[in-house]
């Protein structure tokens, strides 16, 4: 969707080049996580057809958890080696973006250097969260909102990882709403609980 956005929309400042998935640390302590091994597995199947898209485990190898911003810093280090002129953004759904108000998750002075160094792609997802309001009502996120690309969705859609887990976990197949070759992962090492 954000490869379309920036081919199609005229007033885009950016061009997209790739997309780097970071799956976190297992250290980041959340209790649903699974280990860092399926994860990265995972993404890779989700992306081996996909020429823009790479796994890279940094992130899921470490052995503490790593903030975003300090995660964003070393990609864009690494890709600044190559590449100079190259900016790095957080590709981030709305329900993230909702979730910078909440400082205990989000610390605000990493947040604005995060969205001032560089920025965030939102990709809008049909839920009650409106972007263009939750930056509005948001000091910090209105002064930077220049930093802050929107992605509309032009087929509505509420799919998420968290929601893929969710049917897993209630017994409904996420064929068709998922990779095949994901699907079949997560059946054969029967992550989630799963049932189909």
């Amino acid at each position: 969707m954000a490869n379309d956005h920036f081919k199609n929309e005229k007033n885009s400042k950016f061009t997209l080049v790739g997309g780097i998935l970071s799956p976190v640390a297992d250290a980041y302590g959340k209790s649903s996580l699974i280990s860092a091994e399926h994860r990265i597995e995972m993404c890779r199947l989700a992306c081996e057809e996909h020429p823009l898209i790479t796994v890279e485990p940094w992130e899921a190898l470490r052995s503490q958890w790593t903030p975003t911003l300090e995660v964003l810093q070393h990609f864009k280090d690494e890709l600044h080696k190559y590449f100079p002129s190259i900016r790095v953004m957080l590709l981030a759904g709305s329900d993230l973006v909702e979730g910078f108000k909440h400082e205990h998750i989000w610390n605000p002075q990493n947040l604005e250097s995060l969205i001032k160094v560089f920025g965030i792609v939102a990709i809008e997802r049909t839920s009650a969260i409106n972007l263009h309001s939750e930056i509005f009502n948001s000091n910090l996120l209105f002064s930077l909102r220049d930093n802050i690309e929107i992605i509309p969705q032009p087929v509505q859609s509420e799919l998420s990882s968290s929601k893929l887990r969710l049917l897993i976990r209630r017994g409904y197949s996420v064929k068709y709403l998922t990779d095949d070759k994901v699907v079949k992962y997560i059946e054969d090492n029967n992550l989630y609980n799963f049932i189909c």
